[in-house]
């Protein structure tokens, strides 16, 4: 979504220097400032891709749990053991 934001606002901007027969080219600090958009946006959807990446990593080790919990359980209950060792 930012990235079609800063793709308007970079359209716009050069419409208007077309305009104005202004040379954007030279105009430093929009640019940084534009660019520094476009870092940002590339930055949230990196982080993005990782918060969904730990997500299914943690799904998967809750299923890995819950796996090891059920062979505890079936263990103890063919061996008769208790939690308490006896």
């Amino acid at each position: 979504m930012r990235v079609l934001i800063v793709s308007i606002i970079f359209i716009l901007c050069m419409y208007i220097a077309f305009v104005s027969g202004t040379n954007i080219t030279h105009e430093a600090p929009l640019f940084s400032a534009l660019e520094a958009l476009e870092r940002e946006a590339e930055l949230t959807r990196i982080a993005n891709e990782l918060t969904q990446t730990a997500k299914e990593v943690i799904g998967e080790l809750n299923e890995c749990t819950a796996f090891l919990l059920e062979i505890e359980t079936d263990l103890r209950e063919r061996w008769g053991i208790t939690k308490e060792g006896n």
